[in-house]
């Protein structure tokens, strides 16, 4: 789609990568997401921004390909997370604020079980904080799965608010 930008009209390109799509409509559908754009400013490089969530999602894809999971499972990679000019509520994700209208749209919201978004994850001494804004249980969920792998170490040591790609998806009531 075209964003309409502070800068101008903008091409925006949202990529889906699907494993196990069900025939079963009621199936529920598990989001991994992350975004591969990356900062409007000169010689800024994105390599920990959207490069680690870009190579985490290409990862997955490989891995998903060789085991297919038993529900459906979407590698979504989203364009235009940032702003083109100073971030605000409509100068910034672009591509998850059209894609959660349009799932919301098309009745898709009640299949989707849970999106965990993955941004800045490729830091030398990574700590991922407790997003504040989150869907509670899947915070848990997260933690848990962190505690029974041992890298816990690398998880919410602290808490806060984040403004990202998530939250649109929150505001049509998928966790």
């Amino acid at each position: 789609f075209i964003a309409q930008t502070p800068r101008g009209p903008i091409p925006v390109h949202t990529i889906i990568g699907k494993f196990n799509v069900a025939k079963d409509p009621n199936q529920p559908i598990f989001i991994l997401a992350g975004h591969y754009d990356t900062l409007f400013m000169k010689g800024f490089v994105g390599a920990n921004d959207g490069g680690s969530s870009t190579g985490l999602l290409l990862e997955a894809g490989a891995v998903l390909a060789k085991d297919p999971p038993k529900a459906p499972v979407w590698l979504l990679f989203l364009d235009g997370e940032e702003a083109v000019k100073h971030w605000t509520a409509t100068d910034s994700v672009y591509g998850s604020r059209h894609l959660a209208v349009q799932l919301q749209k098309e009745g898709m919201v009640p299949r989707i079980h849970a999106l965990i978004l993955v941004d800045m994850i490729g830091d030398k001494d990574l700590d991922v904080a407790r997003e504040t804004n989150s869907t509670a249980w899947l915070n848990s969920f997260v933690a848990a799965a962190a505690r029974k792998l041992g890298y816990s170490r690398y998880f919410f040591r602290q808490s806060m608010g984040v403004e990202d790609d998530h939250i649109p998806f929150l505001k049509v009531g998928i966790p």
